[in-house]
């Protein structure tokens, strides 16, 4: 086992070396073929790549590809979610049981605060969401708050549909000074000065705010702005005090995700993907390599295999 790998990651960097060569600007190249990649977080020169087969780390200087899995001490082998706290240094990993790691300095961390405790119904974690030294993690069950600093659970806000009964979370961003939801009935947020174990101070917008109360699973916030992207019906933008607007332009057909990365928006349709840059303008890239992307970051995207790195020519 440990020779076959060592003849996989040779290949692969073989293949690196021979791609990395006369790459015209403003085309793709496939990382890694044969990886299923589902999910990117970026640290500096490295790129973070979660896939089906396991926790994927590239290199962009040195064009290395080096794997993780419980052997190297994560804690288990079935992945859901990544993402890392540029704040705090953070990586986050949660697994498809609700356990966590928290990786720095190549130190691993494990809180199964969430995967032992007594919740009924499933406690799948949907978006790890960084702001403030936090990590917001949006489950079938709610939200659960890790203080990074600390490293440890700070709180959970459970039961918040507007009766009090349990809500599925598929997203969360803080703009201004609020918090906002995606959840299995809308998008809702709260000030962060309330007391958001409270279901009562949470807020749900509705068809009166410009947007319909209906799942909403992709969220996020921009220059103190949010925005919500729903399955086959559009992008919308809330500045705060005002209606939700579509977002001109852009469609969410066969959507995929919805991602920001350097003050871009990404969103990842199969076999496209669009990007919203810091001035609004909106290019759409279509290529043979993006057969089903899941994630994008400014620069790199997942693929129906792998992901890839574009380069694009800067304005003069």
């Amino acid at each position: 086992m440990r020779t076959a790998l060592c003849l996989v990651l040779v290949s692969i960097f073989n293949m690196f070396a021979l791609q990395s060569q006369n790459i015209p600007l403003g085309t793709w190249r496939n990382h890694s073929a044969y990886l299923a990649s589902q999910q990117l977080a970026l640290r500096g020169e490295h790129v973070f790549s979660l896939s089906r087969n396991g926790l994927f780390r590239y290199d962009t200087e040195l064009n290395s590809l080096e794997t993780f899995s419980k052997i190297d001490g994560l804690s288990e082998g079935l992945f859901a979610n990544i993402a890392y706290s540029t704040e705090t240094q953070h990586l986050i990993i949660a697994y498809q049981n609700a356990n966590l790691d928290l990786i720095k300095a190549g130190e691993i961390l494990e809180l199964p605060l969430i995967r032992d405790a007594q919740i009924s119904g499933s406690k799948r974690i949907h978006h790890i969401y960084t702001k403030d030294g936090r990590a917001y993690l949006s489950s079938d069950f709610g939200v659960a708050v890790v203080d990074l600093e600390r490293e440890e659970i700070q709180e959970t806000y459970r039961n918040l549909a507007p009766d009090g009964n349990p809500l599925a979370i598929y997203a969360a961003s803080i703009s201004s000074d609020s918090l906002f939801l995606a959840s299995e009935q809308g998008v809702l947020c709260a000030s962060l000065q309330d007391n958001l174990l409270d279901f009562a101070v949470w807020r749900y917008f509705s068809a009166s705010d410009g947007l319909n109360a209906q799942p909403i699973r992709h969220l996020l916030s921009r220059n103190g702005e949010v925005f919500a992207a729903i399955e086959g019906q559009g992008l919308y933008r809330y500045a705060h005090q005002n209606q939700w607007q579509p977002v001109a332009g852009v469609n969410t057909d066969n959507l995929q995700s919805l991602s920001l990365s350097e003050g871009h928006i990404f969103i990842c349709q199969s076999g496209q993907l669009q990007q919203i840059a810091h001035d609004n303008s909106l290019t759409l890239w279509t290529d043979a390599l993006i057969v089903n992307p899941q994630d994008a970051k400014l620069k790199f995207s997942t693929l129906g295999c792998g992901f890839a790195k574009w380069t694009v020519a800067k304005k003069s």
